[in-house]
């Protein structure tokens, strides 16, 4: 087995602690992703896995301002709710007719 410079061993745990991905970290110090998982798992023991999947682009506050503006001002569809929530806050918004849900 290749032995990994301690260097690049304490330039990968700093990563992590940073709350860097493997993905991330595999990238910028060239270790392979499992040597990267067994330097996370035996250094950052303290530091659970990053959360995976896509990152919110709504906060808590839009979404009570979408449901507000169905109830309260009786908007008729999540469309228009859309279009008035991308006014107000300045970001594109994509509304997905098929489970009526924006993202």
């Amino acid at each position: 087995m290749k032995q990994v410079p301690q260097e690049t061993v304490v330039q990968a745990i700093s990563l992590l602690k940073q709350d860097k991905s493997v993905q991330e970290v595999e990238g910028s110090t060239g270790l392979s992703k499992s040597t990267v998982e067994r330097l996370r798992k035996s250094h950052c023991f303290g530091l659970g896995k990053p959360k995976g999947g896509r990152r919110k682009i709504l906060s808590a506050a839009d979404e009570r301002y979408c449901v507000r503006q169905v109830t309260k001002n009786r908007m008729s569809s999540a469309a228009k709710v859309a279009k008035e929530l991308e006014k107000d806050i300045g970001r594109k918004i994509i509304f997905y007719s098929e489970n009526s849900s924006l993202i």
